[in-house]
């Protein structure tokens, strides 16, 4: 079975503060409502599982798919919480958006629950 990708397969993470890309900020997933580590994969095959947490790339970006339902938890580089987003699933609504000049798909694989 093929997992579901997060917005247009690359999930970013954007300073709160200045909207720009934060490369080297972590996303480390969880099975939805707890602190039980998740895995994700890097292609929908799930030939390639990510580590956890996952290291956004230069352009605040990382190829992310899922398989159920999840707790994101990002944080910068250095640590500090950025959010917590439980309940992904895969629906409809994007809740982040890739750094300007990358070309994305429309965000339609994802429903955001409980954002904090």
């Amino acid at each position: 079975m093929s997992a579901t990708p997060t917005p247009a397969v690359r999930y970013f993470i954007r300073d709160p503060d200045t909207d720009l890309p934060l490369e080297g900020a972590k996303l480390y997933t969880y099975v939805a409502g707890t602190t039980t580590p998740a895995d994700t994969w890097a292609d929908a095959d799930k030939g390639s599982t990510n580590a956890n947490p996952v290291i956004m790339e230069a352009d605040g970006g990382a190829d992310v798919f899922i398989d159920g339902s999840y707790k994101f938890v990002e944080y910068r580089a250095d640590d500090t919480l950025i959010r917590e987003i439980d309940d992904v699933i895969g629906g409809t609504t994007a809740f982040d958006k890739p750094a300007s000049g990358v070309t994305s798909l429309p965000f339609d694989d994802i429903i955001a629950t409980n954002v904090q």
